[in-house]
């Protein structure tokens, strides 16, 4: 109706100008983009300007002496930053995953503070993961309630991981961003090519990084493969799975794949180490595991290798008699002593535990002259493991049967299967309680040598307000609390309603099958990754705490929306 048609109805020309106003504000908010109204997205930008301004009292505490995580991850990003890939060689160069290290570059070149980097990057995951499941929950006003739950996920402002220079924040979002383009792969494949091909990219890209980030990304896959088939099932089914599509599911794999090689290749040309980190490489693995072949005389629980164990070894193996002076030394002495220290509620007898024999290992090669380049540490692995292998063979020394495929998990012994029982059942109270989480104000002054130097290279006060922190920190311990009161309950109904719709007659409807795919998923994820951590805590070393439980919570917390989804008052899409 137009004003003309309006006068003429008996409407003032005022009255009829003001409601053409309001109706034409109300079309400007509820333009789209990417699907979402531009309201939501207001409110979007809203909550996460506050969320910043909470997280901002959290103050940075740099371990400048952590050689191993803070101190190495700093020295990565520097040699970066300065063109020369990962610097000199060392036992320490290749250890961990390149990712982390080339974010703090990246960031640090764009003079944005490293800790405001991790906070954003969660946020644009999590916007992420609410577009990619936007075919399953259509209205703007659950896609919020979702978008607060995850922005505010306790997790994110956890006092371990968003306060030093560990890789377990980027890699909580990582895991959130290559999850969230594989659900949006998956369930988009029956539409438009060129939709399908942009969510297999981001896929293919996002899995990669997290493999560059933690080298145990294999937990993440098998809910991945999950998806993928159940998209092709249904493709199949519905005779549409032809070569384009079929292609467009294998992508993200073979994208993984050609990153994967073209940085073991970069390797390969800086060090001669054709692998993404030692930890992956043939030659390393090989001799590692061919150590743990031998048997214990006496078994120690977590311990890698012990003192008994190294002398029946000498004897077989001249490449690794000649790192024992190193490991019955003073390097063996200080790993059993941090060993000890890591694992107080266990008498170790002064040997080294398992999560800890991997450095003592590699720091001992270093010390014996091995780690001259990365050829020479390569040859001696092979002549290792090629000793102590043929040993066993022939009967030298008490060994374990050689298995089918190297890897560096620990075997499991007597006693552990309970104790991996009971890390599951931890792990999965952890994630649902929110239990363990914590926030404080850092009372930490980041003043004075390499403490101070390094907090300016990364911007630390640049994002760092102590104003208002007293406030600030009750808000957030306020959500803390929160969470760990609601959030069980939540996932109590949560489980009620899906394990309603996979008994009920509704699981043939086209969303709801979609809804419980996604939800199978997160089930997975959450399952893989604490089943992996409790056989680590169980064998090596303390695994099962909030900061490698991180990315977990959130695919809690997914879980959840998508099951309070299937009650009346939220439709699906048409």
């Amino acid at each position: 109706m137009d004003i003309c048609e309006s006068m003429e109805n008996g409407q003032e020309p005022e009255a009829i100008t003001n409601k053409a106003a309001r109706s034409g504000r109300r079309g400007v908010l509820r333009g789209k983009i990417l699907g979402v109204a531009l309201y939501a997205w207001l409110i979007i930008v809203v909550l996460l300007l506050l969320k910043l301004w909470l997280v901002s009292a959290i103050k940075p505490n740099v371990l400048e002496y952590a050689a191993h995580d803070d101190r190495l991850f700093f020295n990565l990003a520097e040699c970066i930053k300065n063109g020369e890939w990962l610097g000199p060689y060392n036992q320490l160069t290749l250890i961990k995953g390149f990712f982390y290290p080339l974010w703090i570059a990246a960031v640090g070149c764009l003079h944005i503070p490293l800790f405001l980097s991790i906070h954003l990057l969660y946020f644009f995951a999590t916007v992420s993961i609410l577009i990619s499941i936007k075919t399953i929950l259509i209205k703007e006003r659950y896609l919020l309630t979702a978008y607060i739950l995850l922005l505010f996920n306790p997790i994110s402002y956890d006092a371990v991981i968003s306060s030093r220079i560990v890789r377990d924040h980027v890699y909580m979002s990582l895991t959130l961003l290559a999850v969230s383009f594989f659900i949006g792969m998956c369930l988009r494949i029956q539409d438009r090519p060129k939709t399908i091909w942009l969510w297999a990219i981001g896929a293919g890209l996002s899995l990669s990084a997290c493999a560059f980030t933690r080298e145990e990304d294999a937990w993440l896959w098998p809910a991945l493969l999950l998806m993928v088939a159940i998209s092709a099932v249904t493709l199949a089914a519905k005779k549409r799975l032809d070569i384009s599509r079929a292609m467009m599911i294998a992508l993200p794999f073979l994208i993984c794949l050609i990153c994967t090689l073209a940085v073991s290749a970069i390797n390969y040309r800086h060090y001669k180490v054709f692998a993404v980190t030692e930890t992956e490489s043939i030659p390393f693995v090989a001799a590692y595991n061919s150590l743990t072949r031998v048997k214990e005389k006496s078994e120690i629980r977590h311990v890698w290798a012990s003192k008994e164990k190294r002398k029946e070894i000498y004897k077989v193996s001249p490449s690794f008699r000649q790192l024992e002076e190193f490991l019955e030394g003073d390097l063996g002495n200080g790993w059993a002593a941090s060993s000890q220290q890591g694992l107080p509620q266990f008498d170790l007898q002064g040997e080294i535990a398992g999560g800890w024999g991997i450095w003592a290992f590699r720091d001992a090669v270093a010390f014996a002259g091995h780690y001259s380049d990365g050829q020479s540490a390569m040859t001696f692995y092979r002549k290792l493991a090629r000793e102590v292998n043929d040993a066993c063979d022939r009967g030298e020394v008490d060994c374990h049967k050689a298995p089918i495929i190297n890897t560096l998990s620990p075997r499991l012994r007597s006693g552990d299967c309970r104790q991996i029982s009971r890390g599951l059942f931890k792990a999965l109270s952890l994630i649902i309680t929110h239990q363990g989480i914590w926030v404080e104000v850092n009372p930490v002054e980041n003043t004075g040598g390499d403490r101070a130097y390094i907090s300016k290279k990364i911007g630390t006060n640049k994002f760092y307000s102590a104003k208002h922190a007293s406030l600030k920190i009750s808000v957030l311990k306020a959500w803390i609390n929160l969470y760990s009161s609601a959030i069980p309950l939540l996932f109590i109904f949560s489980l009620a309603m899906a394990l309603r719709d996979m008994s009920g007659n509704k699981t043939g409807h086209v969303f709801q099958g979609k809804r419980l795919m996604v939800m199978a998923a997160c089930v997975v994820l959450v399952l893989t990754r604490s089943l992996l951590l409790s056989i680590i805590d169980a064998t090596s070393f303390p695994a099962l705490q909030p900061a490698r439980l991180a990315p977990l919570y959130q695919f809690n917390l997914i879980f959840i929306v998508l099951g309070i989804a299937s009650i009346g008052k939220i439709k699906f899409s048409r």
